[in-house]
């Protein structure tokens, strides 16, 4: 059977939209004659979590879990959902130094860093291990 490699970063235990389209095809591609491989992320920030996905998942499917460095907008995002709605309203019309300064830190990762996208840093990280599959 012939092999393809799915590369992406939204995959189980995550959850979400994103989530669904790559984890219903890859559940599907062996009806079709294909074996899936696939390289994710080791679950760094996400909004939302389905562990009943995991499930729904061949047994003997081969997934290769990838870190990386999260932006740092995104960990003070996860740390005021973590805390709360009202906690990212009061940060926003803070007008403390250090509150101005972090807003200034993200806007600026948010604007520049994050270029395409705020998972570029990991996209970087799993180039190589990619190309090692694709070479095996």
């Amino acid at each position: 059977m012939p092999r393809v490699l799915i590369i992406s970063y939204y995959f189980p235990p995550m959850g979400g939209v994103e989530v669904q389209r790559v984890t219903r095809f890859v559940i599907h591609l062996p009806e079709y004659g294909w074996e899936p491989v696939v390289i994710t992320s080791n679950g760094g920030y996400h909004a939302s979590w389905d562990t009943t996905l995991l499930g729904s998942l061949s047994d003997n499917l081969v997934v290769f879990r990838v870190g990386a460095f999260e932006h740092f907008s995104n960990v003070r995002k996860k740390n005021r959902l973590m805390k709360g709605a009202v906690v990212d309203r009061e940060f926003r019309n803070s007008h403390y130094l250090r509150d101005r300064l972090l807003r200034k830190l993200e806007d600026f990762d948010r604007k520049y860093l994050c270029f395409p996208d705020e998972k570029n840093w990991w996209a970087n990280r799993a180039f190589l291990p990619a190309v090692g599959m694709v070479r095996k």
